[in-house]
């Protein structure tokens, strides 16, 4: 087993799903999270299916100094990296609270860019490897729902774009994956519709088929494409008048 996958949130049910879309295709697995408990379940989890060992390592990535492994090791002998660690607050939540902003901002962006320059860094030296970002359709317009979190996947996207353009000859693969509504403990608090909504095995189901055929960018229902097409090209003037 020389196929190796790192997963940076692999205490998430989107972490996991997509854990377990590789180790049933013979990849060994590193979870990499900064709560052991967690963890350890879900390693326990993946050595249930009975195809493999896994491997945990603790990092913080929040503050960007907790890491008790040693980090350009791991990542070098990897064959891909997926980030995939983030938190959702309500808008009402981050309206009222300067620091729910940083958090958010800290989280879903900042520490994420930091965290895959210091991938891509190691992985165009030694060309052919691959990073998959989970972002989201939040980022592909400001909504009054969402516009605090959605600013920051669409931070995280739009860094996603240059770098992928910054590595066309270095021969880093870079794919956003943009899954609409998921069903995980991060959106319990959520109030989800059914037909839009999918389950984390979906994601990684979509996340393996976009490293296999070297995707730039990943819908998970295709709905969403579509829909956030749409609303895209709606002008400023009428959309400013929509509740979304």
């Amino acid at each position: 087993m020389n196929k190796k996958i790192l997963i940076f949130g692999g205490t998430s049910d989107i972490g996991l799903a997509i854990a377990k879309e590789f180790m049933l295709r013979d990849y060994h697995v590193s979870l990499i999270g900064r709560d052991e408990k967690k963890l350890n379940q879900n390693k326990h989890s993946l050595e249930s299916l009975g195809n493999g060992s896994c491997n945990i390592f603790l990092h913080n990535f929040t503050n960007g100094r907790d890491i008790e492994y040693d980090f350009d090791s791991l990542v070098s002998k990897s064959n891909l990296s997926v980030v995939c660690y983030g938190e959702m607050q309500t808008q009402e939540t981050l309206e009222k609270s300067n620091n729910a902003i940083i958090d958010c901002i800290n989280v879903n962006l900042s520490s994420q860019i930091i965290l895959i320059n210091k991938i891509n860094n190691i992985y165009k030296k030694l060309g052919g490897k691959s990073i998959l970002v989970v972002s989201s359709v939040a980022g592909d317009r400001g909504k009054a729902s969402n516009y605090i979190y959605g600013s920051a996947k669409a931070g995280l996207s739009e860094y996603l774009s240059g770098l992928r353009q910054s590595n066309f000859d270095n021969e880093v693969h870079i794919c956003t994956i943009k899954p609409g509504f998921v069903y995980t403990k991060m959106t319990n608090h959520l109030s989800l519709p059914k037909l839009l909504t999918s389950m984390p095995e979906k994601v990684g189901e979509k996340a393996y088929k976009a490293y296999q055929s070297k995707l730039d960018i990943i819908y998970v229902s295709g709905i969403w494409k579509y829909i956030m097409l749409i609303i895209k090209c709606i002008p400023e003037f009428i959309f400013k008048r929509i509740k979304l």
